[in-house]
């Protein structure tokens, strides 16, 4: 059950800085199966220098989310940005927030 969780959690897009909607994937907020996991929920900052650039990892998640990003100017096309961490962990902001704001 934990490598079917981490791989669901590898695939979700969660970004938080200007999240404009979150969008759960499961109804009840917690993925099936996860209830009664203990896992402890944790942000690990990786940057040298958080005050200029932040590199932060997720870890331990059981509210799967995906954070979308309207564009300034909408065209009718969109972009599915999912961080990557090897199924423990999602990197959000090198590989996610950041890119999803230049790309809108």
């Amino acid at each position: 059950m934990k490598k079917i969780l981490a791989a669901v959690v590898a695939m979700v897009v969660s970004f938080t800085a200007f999240a404009q909607e979150t969008i759960y994937l499961w109804p009840q907020k917690v993925a099936p199966g996860s209830k009664n996991i203990k896992i402890e929920h944790e942000i690990d900052e990786r940057s040298a220098n958080p005050e200029e650039h932040h590199d932060r990892a997720e870890m331990g998640i059981t509210e799967p989310y995906m954070t979308l990003y309207k564009a300034e100017n909408p065209n009718g096309a969109a972009i599915l940005i999912a961080p990557g961490g090897a199924y423990q962990r999602v990197v959000y902001d090198v590989e996610g927030s950041d890119r999803a704001k230049r790309a809108s």
